[in-house]
């Protein structure tokens, strides 16, 4: 018979070494790649300043998403990246 299959408590929790920032130091642009793709249509990126202000971010729809930091200023930036509930930070540092 057909239905819906839902699964709970199956997948593990999203980790840090799933979600690759790179090059970090980065310059004009940076390449964040997932190991996995989200479960659910939840996922999205963001970036936001030292100074909590955030600058970037969209739905992310693929496993691998190249993001144009040329409009950025030099620094530290926080990247967040909340998939399937879970929210994984990854610092990213501007040249």
């Amino acid at each position: 018979s057909k239905g819906t299959c839902i699964t709970t408590d199956i997948n593990p929790q999203i980790t840090a070494k799933e979600i690759m920032l790179f090059p970090n130091p980065a310059e004009n642009e940076v390449y964040l790649r997932l190991g996995v793709m989200p479960a659910s249509r939840e996922a999205s990126w963001s970036i936001y300043q030292a100074d909590g202000k955030k600058v970037l971010g969209q739905k992310l729809t693929q496993k691998e998403l190249r993001i144009d930091l040329s409009g950025l200023r030099a620094g530290l930036y926080l990247v967040l990246v909340q998939l399937d509930g879970e929210t994984v930070a990854k610092k990213l540092i501007l040249r």
